[in-house]
Parts: C-alpha cells; structure tokens; sequence
C-alpha cells in the first residue's frame, strides 16, 4: 500500500512549518512515526503532497531519518494545477484545501492508499485498522475516534462528527468549528451558541483509506466546486466533502473503524510541549524504540 502524506498546509495558527518541528528525542517530526509505523505494517511507498518551497527541507528530512528503506515521491500542490481549464482568483494563495491535495497525487498512485496529516499522530493500531481492511476489502473507510480523544488544550478545533448506521458505514460527515472541553465536558460553538456533546462522538482525523477510483471522483467534485466558488479567497475543497459526495450519489461506501487510540497533534506552538510529553511516554512503554531510525 502508499502512505499519502498531506503537508503543503501552511500553519496560520501555530506560526511556522509544523511539519517538521521536532517532536522526538532525536529531532523526529510526528510524521516520523507515521512513517515507522506504516513502514512496520508493510507500507511499500509514500508520497508527500507539499509546497515546492518544502522540497528541498522536507526531502533532506526524509533523506536523513531512513534513507532509502521506503519508496519516496514528492508531488506540488498547486494553485496553477486544476482540473480541466477552470480558474481561481487570481489574487488567492491559501491552499485548496485537503480534497485538491488528494488531487495532486493521483498521477504517483496506483494501488490503494491511505491519507494522512503530516502534523498527526494517529497510533499504530489505527494504521493496523486499516491494513487488515484492505486485506479482506476494497471499500473506501476511514479511521473514527472518540471526540474526546481528539481535541486540544490550548483552544477549540473542528472535527467532521461521522454519523454511521448499524454495518458501520458512514452516512454522513458533518464539519463543526470550535469545539472544546471545559470542566470535564464537551461543547461546540456555533452562530454566537453553544451546544453540548458526549464526547464519545465519532470523528474523521483525515486518516482515510482510499482506492484510486477514487481520484474520478475528486476531479468531478472539485470542478463542481470551482464552478460555484472558484472566486473565493479562502473557501477549500475538504476530504469529507468527496466522501459524503460518494455517499448522497452512491457511488460507493465507505466503512468506519473504530478505534480506541488518542490522537494528538499540533495545531498549536503550546501543543508542542504535549506533544514531546507523550511521545517520551510511548518510548518509556516500550512502543517506540527511541531511535525509531536505528532499527
């Protein structure tokens, strides 16, 4: 299988390249893990969707953490790249958001794959999920967590709340910004109001498994998109909304997988310090050698 790496994000929020922070206890990235882990469950191939302004710092990251162990490609998400002759505001420089990054890649990957962040971490089991789907299935999936294993500290977040029925096959994918746990309870914000949650809701953290079928999809969807809001500045075309595309036409569906890990990222420059925290706890249980590069 291939990794598909998302990491042409550009970090308004935390203030630099995250992707590349040192999180580990010898300058690993999160991504890093990923990629130990993926590499420990047979993945054969990784492709880095980035900025071209990356290149050159990502590919002598990669180079540096474990050579030529994995297949590598490095493919441009760019705003000159779009399907058919559609056009964007020519003023516009945020990214299209995570559906056009898939986009990007559909020209390196030829069998199925799985999206990820490059500033997450998912956990090993998650990957595990996953894998063992693809050996029994070729349906689209995506790994689900409990929201209260997803969310931040240091401020609120949006997460995509998975609504599935009883075969576990998602029925929709709803965005909700803002939301937060305050005294041991779970809430969202929304037009100046605030609702409460369990915080056992299942959310999608964009680890999705994929087939390339699916790239037909995404090119018809992001067209649509341009259409209506190839004007805007800001608007994106998300993973979920492919998703929830292939389910209201019923092209396909897409099965979840639950799983019991915590995510944990760095959405925030104070998410760094957690994050260091945790990783040092998952080389103390013995989960991580601690250097993942030497073995």
């Amino acid at each position: 299988m291939t990794l598909l790496v998302l990491a042409a994000g550009i970090g308004n929020r935390y203030g630099g390249l995250k992707q590349f922070d040192p999180i580990g206890p010898n300058g690993e990235a999160i991504v890093d893990y990923s990629i130990f882990d993926a590499i420990l469950l047979g993945f054969t191939k990784i492709v880095f969707v980035i900025q071209p302004s990356s290149h050159s710092k990502l590919q002598n990251h990669i180079l540096d953490k474990f050579g030529t162990e994995i297949r590598v490609a490095y493919v441009y998400q760019k705003l000159s790249e779009l399907p058919g002759n559609k056009q964007i505001n020519p003023r516009r420089t945020k990214p299209l958001g995570t559906g056009h990054a898939v986009w990007s890649a559909k020209n390196e990957i030829k069998e199925p794959f799985v999206v990820i962040n490059a500033d997450d971490f998912y956990g090993r089991s998650a990957f595990r999920l996953i894998t063992e789907h693809f050996q029994n299935s070729r349906e689209h999936c995506l790994v689900g967590y409990s929201i209260r294993n997803t969310l931040s500290n240091n401020g609120s977040v949006s997460r995509a709340i998975c609504n599935f029925n009883q075969l576990n096959e998602l029925q929709s994918l709803k965005e909700h910004t803002q939301i937060y746990e305050k005294n041991g309870s779970f809430f969202y914000s929304e037009n100046n109001s605030m609702f409460s949650l369990t915080g056992n809701e299942v959310v999608s953290m964009n680890m999705i498994g994929l087939t390339p079928a699916i790239f037909d999809t995404i090119d018809k969807g992001l067209s649509s998109f341009l259409d209506k809001l190839g004007s805007s500045l800001t608007r994106e075309y998300y993973l979920p909304s492919v998703l929830c595309d292939l389910i209201e036409k019923k092209k396909s569906s897409v099965k979840v997988l639950h799983t019991v890990s915590k995510w944990f990222g760095v959405t925030f420059r104070e998410d760094k310090q957690e994050a260091i925290k945790k990783i040092n706890t998952l080389i103390e249980s013995g989960e991580y050698p601690k250097n993942i590069w030497l073995n």
